[in-house]
């Protein structure tokens, strides 16, 4: 079977928002989505998947976690909190229904949702949302 021809996504300065912790977290993000393309690159093995897009949500989970504490004085926090939340809950319930069905398709499908959502939202709402704040000298110290 021959996979799409997919590319890693790679950090770029245009996806900084200036600060260190949340740079860091998306930069492992972006290594951990590559590791989906990695693992399309051999046979595909339904354990290996389940660990690997276990540890990926577990980690979208504490970098979004990290992140809202840093932007909570934000005036449309709520907003991008929920767009957080939407994001979680659609990529499980879809990886729940079909990863069983088909793993070379799921890895496939989670590889481009997840690096486009992850691109997209970096560039449209936490680079507005972190712009905004330094701005407004509103930004918390620590995450």
């Amino acid at each position: 079977r021959e996979i799409m021809q997919q590319k890693y996504i790679n950090w770029d300065e245009k996806f900084s928002v200036h600060v260190e912790i949340i740079d860091s977290q998306h930069k492992k993000l972006f290594e951990s989505i590559n590791t989906l393309l990695q693992l399309m690159e051999k046979e595909i093995i339904i354990e290996d998947l389940e660990e690997i897009l276990d540890d990926m949500f577990d980690y979208f989970d504490y970098h979004f976690s990290s992140e809202e504490k840093l932007i909570k004085s934000h005036p449309e926090f709520e907003h991008h909190r929920q767009r957080h939340l939407e994001f979680i809950n659609n990529v499980k319930e879809y990886n729940n229904k079909f990863l069983a069905k088909d793993p070379e398709i799921i890895a496939e499908k989670m590889f481009v949702f997840l690096s486009e959502w992850l691109q997209n939202h970096i560039l449209r709402e936490d680079r507005y949302s972190f712009d905004y704040l330094q701005k407004h000298n509103l930004l918390k110290d620590e995450a």
